[in-house]
């Protein structure tokens, strides 16, 4: 199987469905050993269920604290869905690859925006132009040099370039 279809899968399944929330608001208004559990939880299965995690009157109240509108809730959990996709993604690849957060964001934030936002539609359509394969290329490039395990490098910067870019595509939408 190619390479940029492979990638392209990995985007497909990390978009997934929304959950609920708005991002990082949403994920500090949660009980503190719910999250923790939720990321243990993303160490075996990179997408654990949130309602296995969180009940529905622990997200009401972090909704509420956030103060999501259910006009922006659609948006709200897409980009809750990608933080917390992205806090995994982070956690697997300081434990795999000894890659950690700080470089990630760095090496995030010298991306092309224009090429982020090619790859957030990429991720929201399900269409292969190209751009997950330039963004991971470039991201290699830059983080090879820190990763003690290249092979898991390859494979979890799929899980958290697509997550990162669904949570910044969705937080500008509401």
């Amino acid at each position: 199987m190619p390479l940029r279809a492979i990638i392209l899968i990995g985007l497909l399944v990390a978009a997934g469905p929304a959950m609920a929330g708005n991002a990082k608001c949403i994920w500090d208004q949660l009980p503190g050993s719910n999250r923790d559990a939720y990321l243990l939880a993303g160490l075996k299965d990179h997408r654990p269920d949130v309602m296995d995690h969180f009940s529905d009157a622990q997200l009401s109240v972090a909704l509420n604290a956030c103060k999501i509108s259910d006009a922006a809730m659609e948006h709200a959990g897409r980009a809750f869905s990608g933080y917390t996709g992205q806090l995994i993604a982070e956690r697997r690849l300081e434990i795999l690859t000894n890659v950690y957060a700080k470089q990630l964001d760095a090496a995030w934030a010298a991306l092309d925006p224009g090429l982020i936002a090619a790859l957030a539609q990429e991720v929201a359509s399900g269409k292969d132009t190209g751009a997950g394969l330039k963004v991971w290329n470039s991201l290699i490039a830059t983080l090879t040099p820190a990763a003690s395990d290249l092979t898991a490098l390859k494979l979890e910067l799929i899980s958290y370039m697509s997550s990162r870019a669904t949570r910044q595509a969705n937080e500008k939408l509401y």
